[in-house]
């Protein structure tokens, strides 16, 4: 196997927007990048480098000489975006119905993400919760040749990591609809049924905006 290297810069950028994704930086704090680079052991020109990838990303507001602050995204955002992403997650499913078999490997194994998830909820583990959910999108997106559509789903996905992990412990009862939502997906994979996909996905649309208008609002 062929080991790959990254460079200082993707190291940083990878731990930061990992931490930003896990909600560990606050976002009515301002840091530095000094601060930042001795929390991840690198020094200040790969953190320098990349806060400024994740600021043209739009997870940042820089203020030059003094720091950066991790991005508030408003209900309205929220809602642009669940709409971009729940239309992709359209194109993507149709694509899978279309082009791929799910075979009984393939769906016992996105059963027990599922599975996972709901437990995860039951325990009030919301990082838990998150990471069988990203588990689950990306054994899905993997049957999707459409660079592009699942480059955006994960941005648009990364965006709101943060928030669902919270929403498990404010909200479990929301949370489970998520989670109920992706069996019945991919249940419609399963039968083929565009229709009742279609539908289930703009349910999923709303499902999301509640628990999200509901930690931030909280």
């Amino acid at each position: 196997m062929v080991r790959k290297f990254i460079t200082k810069t993707e190291f940083a950028y990878n731990e930061i927007k990992d931490k930003i994704g896990q909600g560990l930086y606050k976002k009515n704090h301002l840091y530095t990048i000094v601060d930042v680079a001795n929390e991840i052991g690198v020094s200040r020109t790969p953190v320098s480098g990349a806060i400024k990838i994740l600021e043209s990303e739009g997870y940042i507001t820089m203020y030059p000489g003094v720091g950066f602050r991790i991005k508030d995204l408003s209900l309205s955002e929220i809602k642009e975006s669940l709409l971009i992403s729940g239309a992709l997650e359209i194109v993507a499913m149709d694509y899978i119905i279309d082009n791929s078999a799910i075979s009984d490997s393939k769906r016992k194994l996105l059963e027990e993400y599922v599975n996972g998830s709901q437990k995860a909820i039951n325990s009030c583990d919301g990082k838990k919760y998150v990471d069988f959910a990203e588990k689950y999108h990306e054994e899905l997106y993997a049957l999707v040749n459409l660079p592009s559509v699942k480059d955006i789903l994960n941005d648009h996905t990364f965006l709101h990591k943060s928030l669902y992990i919270a929403g498990v412990g404010k909200c479990p009862d929301d949370a489970n609809l998520l989670a109920e939502d992706h069996f019945k997906i991919l249940e419609c994979i399963i039968t083929k049924d565009k229709k009742k996909m279609r539908d289930i996905i703009e349910e999923h649309e709303l499902h999301c905006y509640t628990i999200l208008e509901k930690v931030l609002e909280s």
